[in-house]
Order: structure tokens, then C-alpha cells, then sequence
């Protein structure tokens, strides 16, 4: 039986169930089911915008003038929106103290 890919209790407890069933040690189906519940809880997204040209295949039937013109509407639009770049690398801090952009 496949495990249930929610962050939920119920199904945490139903995935253990399911590991204990397939005569799996107590460790490791506990193991098994907090990965199951951990990875969940990652995968929860945001809305997708649809105009977002970093989408693969957005601008395929598009040249290339065309194509540099609506990723910066859209980069202008982002930015008025958002109130920052989406382009924009975070600063990281390296070691040492001194902070780089990779």
C-alpha cells in the first residue's frame, strides 16, 4: 500500500501502520514515516503566476526582441508588486566576515 504524502497526524499514523504491516522495525517505519511527514510539509508551495517567463516553454513561439521585452514587463510588474527584484541574488555572508553574491 502506497504512503500518504501529507504533513497531517492521521496520516503520519496510517503510514506507520502501513510500515509496521510490511514487518518493518519499529525504528525504522517510525524513520520512515517523520521523512514521509517532513518531506510534506516542504513541498507546500505558493501560487504560480502564469506570466512568469522563468517557466519552461513560456516564450517558445517568440523571437528573441519579443522575448526580452516581456520578461521585463513582467520583471517591472514583479518589482512594483513585490517591492523587490525577482531576480535579484540574497547577499550571502562568507567566511570571514566579508559578504559576496555568488
Amino acid at each position: 500500500m502506497p504512503l500518504v504524502k501529507r504533513k497531517s497526524e492521521k496520516a503520519f499514523k496510517s503510514n506507520l501502520k502501513v510500515e509496521l504491516a510490511a514487518k518493518k522495525p519499529l525504528k525504522q517505519a517510525l524513520a520512515i514515516a517523520y521523512s514521509v511527514k517532513r518531506m510534506a510539509k516542504k513541498a507546500v508551495g505558493g501560487p504560480v503566476d502564469p506570466h512568469d517567463p522563468r517557466l519552461l516553454g513560456h516564450f517558445d513561439d517568440m523571437d528573441d526582441e519579443a522575448k526580452v521585452k516581456a520578461r521585463s514587463e513582467w520583471r517591472k510588474k514583479q518589482t512594483e508588486k513585490t517591492g523587490k527584484d525577482p531576480y535579484e541574488k540574497p547577499l550571502k555572508k562568507a567566511s570571514g566576515g566579508h559578504i559576496k553574491c555568488w
